[in-house]
């Protein structure tokens, strides 16, 4: 039994891995040959489960990473600082600002580049529209019409060797 796009098999190119993942992965399936389905497919259910509980295990990490970027943040700006080295002496910690855009309104966006000879923003990735957003506001230059700009302050950390 297939799935309902396995039509489309021998109609598209097979999706490759990089080639040395897909050499450590050979070299796991080596080992793997002699074992019977059933024991592949319960592996595969408990490696699935402990893939899911890693997953919840990295959010709350999370969690407890974002409470203190803000603690951090709110302390660091009280007195006026924009680093701090932890106990250890060999880790800076540093307030670093960002600026993140979206796109609200298209039609206006995608006017307003037009209207500017911009054509080449319309090829880019988003990581690339918003470095041109970021640029244009440290030129002290408007937002393009139809976007939008969030400024956000993480903690960064540099480790002295």
């Amino acid at each position: 039994m297939s799935g309902k796009l396995s039509y489309l098999k021998d109609q598209l190119e097979k999706a490759q891995e990089e080639p040395s993942r897909q050499e450590e992965i050979n070299k796991l399936k080596e080992k793997l040959k002699p074992e019977h389905v059933g024991a592949i497919s319960e592996e595969y259910r408990k490696l699935y489960d402990q893939k899911e509980s890693l997953k919840k295990e990295l959010s709350d990490l999370q969690l407890q990473l974002d409470a203190r970027i803000q603690l951090l943040v709110e302390h660091l700006e009280t007195f006026g600082l924009n680093q701090i080295r932890t106990e250890d002496g060999g880790t800076t910690l540093f307030i670093k600002d960002d600026v993140y855009s979206s796109v609200l309104n298209r039609h206006e966006y995608l006017s307003w580049i037009r209207e500017t000879g911009q054509e080449d923003l319309l090829t880019v990735h988003y990581s690339t529209m918003n470095a041109s957003i970021k640029a244009r506001l440290e030129r002290g230059q408007p937002l393009p019409p139809g976007t939008k700009a969030f400024f956000k302050q993480t903690i960064g950390i540099r480790r002295n060797k």
